[in-house]
């Protein structure tokens, strides 16, 4: 059985995993390439990347077991029998930073980024639950494989807009 049935889909599936996982990182540690100073000291704020560092794992292993060949169906039922707390618990984050960090001085444009890069994350579980359901013959492929083509396409957008910095 083909894994992927997308061919370069599965290079967007391993880019997206590479960046959520960067941005984690950066929101725990600092990145100045993604404009966070230092690390995060707030324990409250610590708390939130905790959850979603662990809401996270089971995608980001499902999205690897994917790159390397894993039958999409057993892919679809792992990822279907999870819990859908990752779009929560990173929207709760994000309200957490926004919360904690915005101020009447803090540009506009700076929690705009903030709220968009939490949209990014939506793209991420639904380009990956469109490429499995493509692949899988679990749903009609057209109308998957349109669907992921516009979600791939918004999220390389999205993300070249937040890098260069909107």
């Amino acid at each position: 059985e083909v894994a992927f049935g997308l061919g370069s889909g599965v290079d967007s599936l391993v880019a997206s995993e590479k960046s959520f996982n960067t941005m984690l990182a950066a929101l725990r540690e600092g990145d100045l390439n993604l404009g966070i100073r230092g690390a995060e000291t707030n324990a409250r704020i610590l708390r939130e990347i905790s959850s979603v560092e662990t809401a996270w794992a089971p995608i980001s292993e499902a999205s690897k077991a994917i790159a390397l060949g894993m039958p999409a169906k057993d892919v679809i039922a792992r990822i279907t029998s999870l819990d859908p707390g990752l779009l929560d618990a990173t929207e709760k984050l994000i309200a957490t930073i926004s919360g904690t960090y915005t101020n009447p001085d803090l540009p506009f444009e700076a929690v705009m980024a903030i709220n968009i890069a939490g949209g990014q994350e939506v793209l991420l579980e639904k380009i990956a639950k469109d490429s499995c359901l493509a692949s899988s013959g679990e749903a009609s492929y057209a109308d998957k494989a349109a669907q992921l083509a516009e979600n791939i396409a918004q999220f390389e957008q999205t993300h070249s807009a937040l890098t260069a910095g909107m």
